[in-house]
């Protein structure tokens, strides 16, 4: 086997490849005492040619490494012992192999030297001697397709506090750089890069770089381009219009253009939900009782309508489910090449080691109206843990995309049964966006509190989120390039570039009243939000970013005038930025020209 080993070897030149650890909140503000934290291993991705006489690239793909086999299909998935999970796609046009895998073994991660790719015919597609690099200060935080799939939009992130030079850069093997590219400390640069043909949804992009010599890349699968506004409404409540339009109409006038779909809505089929989806201008996420169903359940013509393919609600319950959640993902993926995947959680700790099973992560934490959460029962609350929650979870779910959830008013679902005040409401869907996440879950919109003024306030605010949820889409978190004269305990403040503009989201933090002890004792109150402004926000604007101007989009008209702003070397700063009880939230555009 070894000399087989380095007889394909030898007959490749390279490998790219980039690591990183698992990020976890502090587990003073967030205890989960059941978790011990994670702080071994991590995941890597490799990016590896064909061999030179490879022939085929057929799905399923198996992996040897360092000799041990894992079998990557369902239902034989089979993984060594030190693996939480492992996926491999290929794109045979770019003679390119993609493999992402987590392990919290250290001395596996270290000991990880020999890597061979098969595919279905047990033909060898691609083989290397590799090494698992250190965490780089420059790293992919994200990668969306526009245009159609004609443009791959491209984000890089210097996390460090010195100059780095990007020599290279291709995407899907192909050049993409005309010149070297310095990133300079704390900057976030966005690329758009032309692609010779369309791609689809289900497609394998890969991104390699080389930065000051260190050889980088990262991969994943195409989803669709769409910004859900999700909702997972109630069981009896079947908002579609063949089973109820007057809910469906309620749910559209909040915003909401997505749902989670069951196998039946009272009575109707999901195969009549789907089909009814694009005359109506909306898309579903089929549950999971959809992948018990035959593999051609849903017909090609139905694909348009799918958002993602559910995987598991919360089924991060232990570290041992990572298996279990993989075998799910590659049934899908067998049945399904074409839809993407939507996996959600709910445990910070562990949300670093299922990131990557699917195309899809989705996180939930609720801080009011005495819900449940994963955290101790008697620990602080905090109004920022909806935010910090979804954070962390795109934090290791980078380059790929997360839909976040936000909670929402329910007459029945929790302690408190008047609904969300309209802060509550406004800061946990403003956390959504602001986290950087790439859709809204609401859990549940509950169509019985569509009177209540939270339910009116979130719908004013989502119609501001919608003006620019393009940006948001294509567009990431600048991370350390904006700087607030606050604490994380007054506000929020988040940049997000697009390559038209960046997106800037205030949110109001400075609220108190509501306690996990008083929700215990089952007198629970609602949180109080005071009046808040933020002295100023300062964002470090990308090399060769030429500001037009900024707006602010207020019930979703864009209005110029409201925000205080100047342009100081090569910043932008805003000022005296004020911030209600009612819409905690103010959404500016800072305009390209």
């Amino acid at each position: 086997m070894l000399a087989l080993f380095v007889a394909l070897q030898s007959v490749q030149a390279w490998f790219a490849a980039s690591f990183r650890k698992d990020a976890y909140l502090d587990p003073k503000l967030y205890v989960e005492d059941f978790a011990p934290n994670p702080t071994t291993g991590g995941r890597v991705h490799f990016l590896l040619p064909f061999l030179d006489n490879a022939t085929s690239s057929t799905w399923p793909f198996n992996l040897l490494l360092n000799g041990e086999a894992a079998t990557l299909d369902y239902p034989t998935l089979r993984l060594p012992a030190d693996v939480d999970w492992a996926r491999v796609e290929a794109d045979a046009g770019a003679r390119l192999v993609w493999v992402a895998l987590h392990s919290r073994a250290e001395a596996f991660m270290a000991g990880l030297g020999q890597l061979e790719v098969r595919d279905a015919s047990g033909a060898t597609v691609a083989a290397a001697a590799v090494r698992v690099p250190s965490p780089h200060a420059v790293t992919l935080t994200y990668v969306a397709t526009q245009k159609a799939f004609r443009e791959l939009v491209v984000h890089l992130q210097n996390a460090d506090a010195i100059p780095h030079v990007v020599t290279q850069l291709h995407a899907d093997g192909q050049e993409a750089l005309g010149a070297p590219l310095t990133l300079a400390a704390g900057e976030h640069q966005v690329l758009v890069v032309s692609l010779p043909s369309p791609k689809r949804e289900g497609q394998l992009w890969t991104v390699r770089a080389i930065v000051d010599g260190a050889d980088l890349a990262w991969g994943g699968v195409h989803i669709k381009e769409l910004f859900p506004f999700e909702n997972w409404p109630k069981d009896d409540q079947c908002p579609f219009p063949a089973s109820n339009r007057t809910n469906f109409d309620t749910l559209a006038a909040l915003g909401i253009d997505c749902s989670f779909l069951r196998m039946k809505e009272c009575g109707v089929s999901s195969l009549v939900v789907v089909e009814q989806a694009a005359a109506n201008g909306y898309t579903v996420l089929p549950d999971e009782a959809h992948s018990l169903q035959e593999p051609n359940y849903f017909k090609p013509e139905h694909y348009p309508a799918i958002a993602a393919l559910f995987i598991s609600d919360e089924g991060d319950k232990s570290w041992s489910d990572t298996a279990r959640l993989l075998n799910e993902s590659l049934r899908r993926r067998r049945n399904y090449p074409e839809l993407a995947t939507y996996m959600g959680g709910h445990v910070n700790k562990y949300t670093g080691t299922f990131a990557g099973i699917t195309d899809i992560m989705g996180m939930d934490y609720y801080v009011a109206q005495c819900a449940p959460h994963v955290t101790g029962a008697l620990s602080p609350m905090r109004i920022q843990g909806t935010f910090d929650y979804l954070r962390v979870t795109r934090e290791n779910h980078k380059p790929l995309p997360v839909w976040g959830y936000s909670q929402s008013s329910c007459a029945d679902c929790w302690t408190l049964k008047d609904g969300l005040n309209e802060g509550e409401q406004t800061s946990a869907l403003a956390s959504v966006f602001a986290a950087g996440n790439k859709g809204l879950m609401l859990f549940m919109g509950d169509v019985r509190r569509a009177d209540v003024p939270g339910w009116r306030a979130g719908a004013a605010l989502l119609r501001s989120f919608r003006a620019v949820r393009e940006a948001l889409r294509v567009g990431d978190v600048m991370d350390s390039a904006l700087t607030s004269s606050d604490g994380v305990e007054q506000s929020v403040a988040v940049a997000i570039q697009s390559p038209t503009g960046i997106v800037i989201i205030v949110i109001n933090m400075n609220a108190d009243t509501y306690s996990d002890i008083t929700c215990a004792a089952h007198v629970g109150a609602h949180w109080i939000f005071h009046p808040h402004t933020v002295q100023r926000i300062t964002i470090s604007l990308p090399a060769g970013f030429r500001l037009k101007d900024v707006t602010e989009f207020v019930d979703g008209n864009d209005q110029a005038g409201t925000v205080h702003y100047s342009v100081v070397g090569s910043a932008l700063v805003l000022t005296e930025v004020e911030l209600g009880t009612a819409n905690t939230t103010r959404v500016f555009w800072a305009a390209r020209e």
